[in-house]
């Protein structure tokens, strides 16, 4: 039977191809150093590609509403057993298509409209989705922030202690989009406990280091623990939740399905199952080592042009180089010089920020993907020092 739905290049004239073609090229022939990307391995992307997204998974495994998607149960129940496995948790999710729909489904498990929750400030380092009023969360819940330390930029948990006491959450969010350094998770239990919240862990940016225990893991601490599986993890663009709870995973649950979304999609489940395979093994912890090892290279050899690193370095995939405060340039302006230069950052805010949010005065500098690469030290000194004289240059 032919399917007529399936027409050849030739009938099409090739656009698409074309266009996306130019796309993946601009990215490829450039050193990319943005820190949110990463490249998944080719088993990743030959998994996703044997699965057919002809097909409605929706539902829970065991429990669909269209037939034929029971096919891919098995898939789904191994994804929640590897990270279940992988984490140390009790319970897993992998239905939420992104993590900002995770935290939404989160936020509304844990705390009714109206409650308020406390997250890390977007300046020094949190995420929008829980610090400001951008998102759904902070339209229908009452948000407060905690900011780092002024005088080194790092988090000092007796400063967030004493905001949560002041604001008495019903939710704690940890975790981070551009903080250098590594957390406390004992400490901000104790903080939670004290003032009465649950302390709910983002770990989206450094997943995949603390999967391969390069980083220190929430999940024990945390009653709920979630990220984005495309950064560090080097996985689809999806999102994993952890519980310990069965109540609360329930309620999780619910609220991801049926109230805040639909099907999955079948080739994102053989993505996370792939990668939640290649998470187990020596090789993926030794390029989570070495991620670590660029990221620090990186930092250096920044900070050796004269470029101040927020918080003085690194402990994970990524650093913030500071633009000079005497000028009249941004950040915006120095990541489009670096772009013409063949090297993709992201402008940041910094802690007090003076600069707006689109102007900023940080440039963001991530390894993860160019770690994938076979990339010598040297490469990485000479891209160092090409970041640093361009920020330098803009006083």
């Amino acid at each position: 039977m032919r399917d007529i739905a399936i027409v050849t290049t030739q009938e099409t004239g090739n656009i698409a191809r074309t266009l996306v073609g130019r796309a993946a090229r601009s990215v490829r022939e450039r050193t990319n150093l943005v820190a949110a990307t990463n490249q998944p391995s080719d088993y990743v992307l030959n998994c996703m590609r044997l699965a057919t997204n002809s097909v409605q998974v929706e539902g829970y495994s065991g429990n669909r509403f269209h037939e034929g998607a029971e096919a891919y149960d098995a898939v789904e129940r191994f994804c929640i057993k590897s990270a279940a496995e992988l984490f140390g948790s009790k319970y897993a999710s992998v239905q939420a298509w992104r993590c900002t729909n995770g935290l939404l489904g989160v936020t509304r498990a844990l705390a009714k409209p109206g409650d308020r929750v406390l997250g890390l400030e977007c300046a020094s380092g949190g995420y929008y989705a829980t610090s400001t009023k951008a998102h759904l969360i902070g339209k229908l819940y009452d948000v407060a922030t905690y900011t780092v330390s002024e005088s080194d930029c790092r988090l000092d948990y007796d400063l967030i202690r004493e905001r949560a006491l002041h604001e008495r959450p019903k939710i704690i969010f940890a975790g981070d989009t551009s903080h250098s350094r590594d957390w406390n998770w004992p400490a901000m239990r104790s903080i939670a406990d004290e003032a009465g919240a649950y302390l709910v862990a983002d770990i989206s940016q450094t997943a995949g280091l603390i999967a391969s225990e390069v980083l220190s893991s929430p999940v024990q601490f945390a009653d709920v623990t979630l990220f984005a599986t495309y950064k560090t993890f080097r996985g689809p663009h999806g999102c994993i939740v952890l519980a310990n709870t069965g109540e609360i995973w329930k309620a999780i649950q619910s609220r991801l399905y049926p109230e805040l979304q639909g099907s999955v999609v079948a080739s994102t489940l053989a993505g996370l199952a792939a990668t939640l395979e290649e998470a187990g093994t020596p090789e993926y912890a030794e390029y989570q080592r070495h991620v670590v090892d660029v990221s620090r290279r990186l930092a250096e050899g920044v900070a050796a042009q004269g470029v101040e690193i927020v918080t003085g370095g690194t402990d994970n995939h990524g650093f913030i180089a500071v633009m000079p405060d005497d000028g009249n340039s941004s950040a915006a302006d120095a990541c489009q010089m670096l772009s013409r230069q063949g090297i993709l950052t992201n402008k940041t805010p910094i802690p007090f920020d003076r600069r707006s949010l689109f102007a900023s005065s940080g440039v963001r500098i991530g390894a993860s993907y160019i770690a994938n690469l076979e990339v010598s030290d040297d490469e990485i000194d000479s891209i160092a020092g090409r970041i640093g004289r361009t920020i330098r240059s803009l006083h």
